[in-house]
């Protein structure tokens, strides 16, 4: 089984500021430490970790924009989704291009074998 890791930055919401009682309770709630961010990004990342669905994906991707919907519509239809789909891809539909590509999030980050006992490299 191989592991693998996010090459991407993961960067921290807020430093660590201690309030008049000495504890961190200045922090905003939502706030938890790097380490733990990075679990939680790894955690949600699921097999777009995996560089045989990165593969899959991209030659999908080549094919244009139906075989895309065409593949989701079907996945949709399978689970009893639809609803759940549609309002993914309005809010998918809705991001701004420009701002995804500023901030490197329309590529996969690189993803290095960290190792395995099934003999791949």
């Amino acid at each position: 089984m191989k592991l693998y890791t996010i090459s991407a930055p993961i960067r921290q919401v807020a430093p660590p500021q201690y309030g008049r009682d000495g504890y961190m309770s200045d922090l905003p709630s939502n706030w938890m430490p790097i380490g733990a961010a990075a679990n939680v990004v790894a955690k949600k990342a699921g097999m777009a970790m995996d560089p045989r669905f990165r593969h899959l994906v991209m030659s999908l991707y080549e094919l244009g924009p139906r075989p895309i919907g065409e593949l989701i519509s079907e996945i949709a239809a399978a689970h009893s989704i639809e609803a759940s789909i549609s309002e993914c891809l309005e809010r998918y539909a809705r991001l701004d291009s420009s701002l995804v590509a500023s901030v490197g999030a329309s590529e996969w980050p690189a993803v290095h074998s960290v190792g395995g006992s099934d003999g791949e490299n």
